[in-house]
Order: structure tokens, then sequence, then C-alpha cells
């Protein structure tokens, strides 16, 4: 199906009634498959909107024997009536599963060896990593994020300590919980698949590790090949804006998605022309080029022999037409305090400012309200950020997950997206606000989950136990018991003091590896 003119309008409003806006949407960790998130978001919009129509356009070839179309990379059209114009939502994603782990045993045993020893990781700093990650950001106009105290970093390492806790046994036994789930209750999970979408995607982010297993990233950071996707998005979205196929483009991101996005938004002019193809260089619009003086040799990713010395996309025009930019279970906070030359902040200005919007459920145990990243616009890359507290979960385990459902009388967070596309001035989210004290809350939520991980693992070991014997000797129920209550207690203390010694090894090591904490 073709892209539809402005002058097509579903209620015979003129063209200038019409508001065409594109939404780029960037998934966060876990198992995705492609479009997933861009139909979770479009659809609940739809809903929230009473859309009077949803285009589908579709891929031009499908595989032999298919059981599903494919879908054009800008797959959905949602139409629906505002209160003063019509809106049109073209919706984009930007995805990056295809860049997670495998799961090897290699792959399996770098997590583990990751999460186990992570509270004791050493702060990745600006100066440590080369190019927009040394210590001199100035001539790539960059700035580091505020510098947590020594206070903020001891809680952080401390709520990192919890969660590994909980998560070791689950990662190092997750076959056997896995076995037991679907023996007993015949819940089949994939649960090493999951935790390596997961918490292996998390780590592959901060890889310092430099791979060579595929072409798309070839000799480069795995966060630079994701990150390529992410400002080609952006490129085609300023692209449709110049060529007059939109009005405005909104940028959404979620969980890690936030940061990817966050990265593209801040990223230096002179480095943006090197995440793109020859051919996409030379047809991108002229206005979004611009020449700058000779660039810094070490640029991350590396120049490409294409390019001319001072080439660079003009950022202003690039990011002129963005309406807003909207964080939902945003971990930027946690990154400023672990790796915050991963997330630097661009130094240029933008006129007119673009509108951040950053929602955090008081219950999500990845997000946070973002205290390191100023709010002024002059000092944050041109954006202005709004930090957003919400209650809207019961409970942790889908606090992170349920910020794109629509809820009833308009106070959900989809509802709010809908008034935002249709005027990027409109007042903030009217959302429920979490508790006065949701970290103590959280903190009381964590102990029954992990008392819940370290039971069911323990169940898991003790079936493992007794299927490798065949039942010799555990015929006696009281003994069965007994063993399944002690495996689980040595299982709590195995798994504290295992993320203890690691996390302190890791500390000792690195600091005599990489030198004394910037």
């Amino acid at each position: 199906m073709s892209t539809p003119s402005k002058s097509d309008s579903v209620s015979g409003m003129s063209a200038t009634n019409l508001r065409r806006v594109g939404v780029l949407v960037v998934h966060g960790v876990g198992e995705q498959t492609r479009f997933e998130h861009l139909e979770e978001i479009a659809l609940n919009l739809a809903k929230a909107a009473n859309a009077v129509s949803v285009d589908m356009k579709y891929g031009s070839q499908n595989e032999r024997h298919a059981e599903q179309l494919s879908w054009h990379e800008w797959p959905a059209i949602v139409r629906w009536n505002g209160e003063n114009q019509e809106v049109e939502a073209h919706f984009r994603e930007i995805f990056w599963a295809d860049f997670g782990m495998g799961v090897t045993r290699n792959d399996w045993w770098r997590m583990l060896k990751w999460i186990v020893s992570m509270p004791g990781a050493r702060v990745f700093s600006a100066g440590d990593g080369r190019g927009q990650e040394s210590a001199d950001l100035a001539p790539y106009e960059l700035q580091a994020p505020a510098k947590p105290t020594r206070k903020a970093r001891f809680v952080a390492r401390m709520y990192l300590g919890v969660v590994c806790s909980i998560a070791t046994p689950l990662v190092l036994f997750a076959k056997p919980i896995e076995i037991l789930l679907e023996r007993l209750i015949s819940w089949k999970v994939p649960l090493p698949r999951v935790l390596m979408h997961t918490l292996g995607n998390v780590m592959l982010y901060q890889d310092a590790t430099v791979f060579t297993d595929r072409l798309e990233s070839f000799n480069e950071k795995r966060r630079t090949g994701i990150r390529r996707r992410m400002v080609q998005g952006l490129l085609a979205m300023a692209t449709d804006v110049e060529q007059g196929k939109l009005d405005a483009f909104y940028v959404i991101g979620h969980s890690l998605g936030t940061v990817i996005a966050f990265n593209a938004l801040m990223e230096c002019p002179a480095a943006l022309p090197n995440f793109l193809s020859k051919a996409e260089w030379e047809n991108l619009p002229a206005r979004l080029k611009t020449s700058t003086p000779p660039t810094p040799l070490d640029l991350i990713p590396p120049r490409p022999p294409w390019l001319k010395p001072g080439d660079a996309i003009n950022r202003q025009a690039l990011l002129a037409k963005c309406g807003g930019f909207l964080t939902a279970g945003c971990p930027l906070d946690k990154f400023a305090s672990l790796w915050p030359a991963i997330v630097p902040i661009s130094t240029q200005q933008l006129n007119p400012v673009i509108r951040w919007v950053n929602v955090a459920d008081g219950l999500d145990i990845v997000a946070n309200q973002l205290h390191y990243f100023p709010t002024a616009p002059m000092d944050a890359g041109g954006l202005k950020l709004e930090n957003h507290g919400w209650g809207g979960a019961f409970w942790p385990v889908n606090a992170h997950t349920s910020y794109w459902v629509e809820k009833p009388g308009k106070s959900g967070l989809i509802n709010w997206i809908v008034r935002w596309l249709e005027n990027e001035n409109c007042a903030g989210p009217d959302l429920p606000p979490p508790r006065p004290r949701h970290k103590l809350d959280l903190l009381l939520w964590l102990i029954p989950l992990g008392l819940v991980v370290f039971v069911v693992t323990g169940a898991a070991l003790t079936f493992l136990g007794i299927w490798i014997t065949l039942g010799i000797h555990w015929h006696d129920r009281q003994l069965w018991l007994r063993a399944f209550w002690l495996t689980t207690v040595c299982l709590v203390a195995a798994s504290v003091i295992a993320v203890f010694v690691s996390s302190l090894i890791r500390r000792i090591s690195e600091r005599h590896r990489w030198g004394p904490q910037r």
C-alpha cells in the first residue's frame, strides 16, 4: 500500500487540518520478534484514540509456505480524529534483538561471571575508552552526566548486590528449573533463552569486547552496531520530514531502548555520518549535511574512506521537527552511576528544544527518576527533561512491561501519548502517583520474590537429585523435605557469599588493571 498523500483525509477534512507524524519506537530487553513492540504500542494507541482506520503496509516478498505475510519497514498507519484536527501516526521500529547473545556454553559462562561480580564492577568513566568515551570530550561536543555521590554509588552497588544474589541461582540452574516447571505444572518456559535475551542484552550493550562474528558490526562493540540502526532510523524520519511526507516525528523508547535512543539523539555531528553506508549518505537531503573542522581520528565508529574530512550531519536540522522524546522504564540513571562514559550528553543547543518526558513506575526494578541528567535544555543537548512518577503496577513482576496498556478513564500513559501526538505542547501525563515510600515497597517486594526464586531453585535441585538417583532412599517424605529445605538455605548462603567474593575479586583485579577509579 502506498503512503497516502497529505490531501487524502479519512473524514474529508482539508489538508491544513491533517497532522502527519512519524513514531519511531525502540524496544527494550527481552525476547523480541520483529514488529512485536511496534504492534503492542500501535494497537493500544488505536484503542485509546478510538481510531477511525488502520492501514497496514506489507512487504513485497514472502517465504514459500510462510505462515504470515511480511511487513513493510513502515508497517502501520493509525488515523484518528483529534480535538482540533485529524492525525495520522506512521509507525517505524528500531529492531535490535537479533544482536543478542546466543544460548551457547561460552556466552552462558560470560553472563554468569558478569552477574555474580557486577556489584564490584569498576565504573566505566570518561577516559576509560577512546573516541566519544575518552577523557577529553570537548572535541566531540559532548559532556559527561552529573557524577553521583559516594553514598549514591554505594546504595546502587548494594541494590545490585541484592538483585544479583537473586539472579545468580536463576542463571546457574536455569535448566533444572525449566525441567521442574514443565514436569510439575506443564509450564514450558524456555528460561535459558529468556535470561540470555534480558540480562544478556544488558551485558552486551555495556561490554567492551570487540566482535568479529557478524558483518553488520564487524570489528566493533555490539552497542556500536545497535546504535547504527538507531541513527539510520532517525535520519529516515528526518528525511521524510524534509520531503514533506511528515509534519513531525516522535521517539518512544522502552527499557534499554531508551539508552539506545538517547545515544543517537546525543551523538556528535562528526560521528553521525560514520554510521551510514555510502548510498545512504549520498541520498541524504542537502539540508541534513554540514561541514565541520577536521574530525578526530578515533571516532566511534571509525571514519569510512569515502567521507571527506569535514563531512558531518547537521544535528539542528536532523532534530528540528522532533516533537518529543518519551522514555519509559528507563535505566539511564543506572548507566550514569556505573557506565557514565556510555551515556554522554551533547553540548550543542537546539532550537526549538525537544521535550523529553521520562516515566518511571515506582515498582519498576529497572527504571528511575533521572537525577544525573540536567533538566535545563542548555545543559542537556537541547532536551528539556520532565520526570513523571507512576503508581500503575501492583507488584514488580509486571511493572516494567505494563507502560503501554490502555487504562479506562484516560488515566494511562498510552492515553496521554494520543494527546501528545496531537500537540507536543500538551500538559504532562496525569498519572496516578507512586506511593510515598515506593522504594521501601520495592525492597519489601524483592524479599519475597527472591525467596520464591530460591525455593523454586531448591525444589528443582532436589527434584534433580531424586531423578538422578532413581528415587533410591527417597521414599521417606521427611527425608526429601529436609533435603529440600537444607538445599534452599545453602543456596541462599552460597549465592550471597559468591556475589560478595566475586565482586571483591573483580574490584581488586580491575583496579590493578585500570588503575584507581576516575
